[in-house]
């Protein structure tokens, strides 16, 4: 039983080094993004800053209400890239999912297979060890001299 378990979990040990690396690739990624995103946004929020006059021209804008549309304008800009953001991410973690879940599957596949050989071997032993002294059938040939030559 030692030796099989022992098989087993080195048929096992690339599946789970895998799923570890992609463990490890996916928060890369994942990091890469949230990143990339933050830089992006500071862009945004600098560019829909600058829309917005201050000084003289500002006070102007006000009066006239077109700091309101621009505010509103900026707004709906804001919600938008946050929107895409979210849908970014989200897309990212199906895919990830979708991945991970394939290793995973195959994990949990071998792990069934590997418990019905343990159950099996157990099934084996307990047989051989249960059949009647008459009928028992040596597991091995006896090594060393006999008392019957």
């Amino acid at each position: 039983m030692a030796e099989e378990r022992a098989r087993q979990q080195d048929e096992l040990r690339p599946l789970k080094r895998r799923a570890d690396q992609l463990t490890d690739e996916h928060k890369a990624d994942r990091t890469r993004l949230k990143t990339k995103q933050e830089e992006r946004q500071r862009e945004e929020i600098a560019i829909r800053a600058r829309r917005v006059r201050t000084g003289l021209a500002g006070f102007w804008d006000r009066l006239t209400g077109k700091a309101k549309a621009i505010s509103q304008q900026n707004q709906l800009e804001a919600w938008r890239c946050a929107k895409r953001d979210a849908a970014e991410r989200d897309s990212l973690i199906r895919t990830q999912m979708d991945v991970r879940r394939n290793v995973q599957h195959r994990i949990e596949k071998l792990r069934r297979r590997h418990i019905q050989e343990r159950a099996d071997l157990h099934a084996e032993i307990m047989r051989r060890m249960t059949i009647p002294e008459h009928d028992q059938t040596p597991l091995r040939k006896p090594r060393g001299f006999s008392l019957d030559r």
